[in-house]
């Protein structure tokens, strides 16, 4: 008795046979490699269905989320990136903010704190101050022409500008 592909019903011969483990069913070597062809074909559609619901569930949950997201954002921004010569960088550490979100300088409470570094090379010292503060400490700053901070000192806003007068 001759035996047959149980696909496609081909004779077979030893050297095309390729043996089913579990049934003892005999199959050609063709028809595996074009069972095995379909099945890729399946996988990869189902995997661009997996990943596309998968986008639309991401989205969706960031939509919902977004001001969680924002807020966390806003977090690793205020701790960890400092502003240095116009460009962000990453800081290990920034001198803790007040407890009270005063300005270190003329003790306003401003509706937003800033840090400010005298030196780049030590981003980690530094103040917290106001807007109009941070203007008046970086103005200071370019015109001696280093970044020695005046501000360092936790000086009041009156001797800041006073000195910023008499520096040439």
């Amino acid at each position: 008795m001759e035996k047959r592909c149980r696909r496609c019903k081909k004779i077979l011969t030893p050297e095309n046979t390729y043996p089913c483990l579990y049934n003892k069913i005999l199959v050609c070597k063709e028809c595996i490699s074009q069972r095995q062809s379909e099945l890729n074909k399946i996988r990869l559609k189902n995997n661009k269905n997996y990943r596309k619901k998968r986008n639309e569930y991401s989205r969706n949950y960031r939509a919902r989320h977004k001001k969680y997201f924002r807020n966390k954002v806003k977090q690793y921004q205020r701790d960890f990136i400092v502003h240095i010569n116009g460009h962000p960088t990453r800081v290990e550490k920034k001198a803790p903010r007040p407890q009270d979100n005063r300005c270190q300088v003329c003790s306003n409470l401003p509706k937003k704190l800033l840090y400010h570094h005298p030196t780049d090379e030590r981003p980690d010292i530094g103040i917290w101050v106001c807007s109009q503060c941070h203007i008046v400490a970086e103005t200071v700053d370019a015109i001696k022409g280093k970044k020695k901070s005046i501000t360092a000192q936790k000086t009041n806003k009156y001797e800041i500008w006073l000195i910023a007068q008499q520096i040439p």
